[in-house]
């Protein structure tokens, strides 16, 4: 008797699932888990936020899902978090600077914590040391290292052989997934500007071209033009004293929401990416989910930075090293000639994939899974 009692017990006990987030911009990384454990009664979910990084953090997890079946918690300390008594538990990024006043020790002793990380990893060199090497203590304390490719699961094991990685897919794609087509298209060409928000790397295009890109929109009435900066950019170009904050002030009056010339600084970047005719950018992760929906980037070049899964992916990038090449590349696709399209359909049919049923949900039935088996 004790035995069956015991048995629909833990037939019945619910995995308690906790994201640790300070960043809605990061979030498109871990949503589908979210959204796919919210939908199975299996699981009680948790968001736990911080305001580190953005103070709008609570507030947008409230309004996205205060309505859902999910709880949403703003930090105060560790004893009520460990009320909660977590079963797994997700970190938006390895860095724990972000979630200052947490017992990390406490958390890693005694809850199983997983990690997907917040952006593909396309870049080599310091990128690549500071994402996968420089959180050593946190990589080697993981339970389980979800991988959105072969490439970076073998990467992962390079810097931490001992390391449980499992290939997952990748959840940014699986909002992607096959509906791209659905979004009414915009009637205009549409173009989105996306510059690296750091100055160090020497591949941030902001200074090269933010004049010449806004005069180019400005003077063709056929297109419309979208700046969309990191979070991090606008304060990082005046803190490295590139610029000043009159300087930055008096270039964003050039934009205006309600025209054909606007900066975007939502949250949510899917739909408009997914409406969109032509990114420019350089040295973002975000390449990664573009090239998934199989439209052109337009990549300014300074400095090559790719790792080997990258390079894969730059074949199917147009690269403009300089003004005139930047606006003759925009001329040509303005027009509809894609020369480099079946090269990106190829790429994504054999580098890009989506799990059946989108990472999220793979994520979601492993943690299942894993629960049933030790429990």
């Amino acid at each position: 008797m004790n035995k069956l009692i015991s048995k629909i017990k833990r037939y019945f006990k619910k995995i308690n699932l906790v994201f640790i987030v300070h960043s809605p911009q990061l979030w498109h990384s871990l949503k589908t888990i979210c959204d796919s454990a919210i939908k199975d009664r299996k699981f009680n979910v948790y968001i736990l936020t911080f305001d580190s990084f953005s103070n709008e953090c609570y507030s947008f997890f409230h309004q996205e899902y205060g309505n859902k079946r999910c709880s949403i918690i703003k930090y105060t300390n560790q004893q009520e978090f460990d009320k909660i008594k977590a079963d797994y538990i997700f970190f938006q990024v390895p860095y724990m600077r972000f979630y200052p006043n947490i017992d990390h020790k406490t958390i890693f002793e005694n809850y199983k914590v997983c990690y997907m990380h917040y952006g593909m990893l396309l870049f080599a060199g310091d990128i690549e040391k500071t994402v996968l090497g420089g959180s050593c203590d946190f990589f080697s304390k993981l339970n389980f290292i979800f991988a959105e490719s072969d490439f970076i699961a073998k990467k992962y094991l390079e810097y931490h052989p001992k390391a449980n990685v499992v290939m997952s897919g990748y959840p940014r794609f699986d909002e992607i997934g096959n509906d791209f087509n659905n979004y009414i298209k915009n009637k205009k060409f549409n173009i989105i500007w996306t510059p690296r928000w750091e100055m160090h790397s020497h591949t941030c295009n902001f200074f090269d071209y933010k004049d010449l890109l806004l005069d180019y929109a400005k003077s063709n009435s056929d297109i419309d033009f979208m700046f969309r900066p990191h979070p991090l950019a606008l304060k990082n170009y005046v803190q490295s004293q590139a610029i000043s904050q009159e300087e930055i002030d008096n270039y964003l009056k050039n934009f205006d929401d309600k025209s054909r010339i606007k900066i975007d600084l939502d949250e949510n970047y899917i739909k408009k990416f997914c409406t969109s005719n032509l990114l420019i950018t350089d040295m973002t992760s975000l390449i990664a989910e573009y090239f998934f929906i199989g439209k052109p980037i337009i990549y300014c070049n300074k400095t090559n930075v790719f790792n080997e899964f990258g390079l894969e992916i730059a074949k199917g990038l147009y690269w403009a090293n300089n003004w005139q090449e930047l606006k003759e590349t925009i001329e040509m696709l303005k027009t509809g000639k894609d020369p480099l399209l079946k090269t990106r359909q190829k790429i994504i049919k054999e580098l890009l994939f989506l799990k059946p049923k989108g990472a999220g949900n793979f994520i979601k039935n492993f943690l299942k899974k894993d629960f049933k088996k030790n429990h």
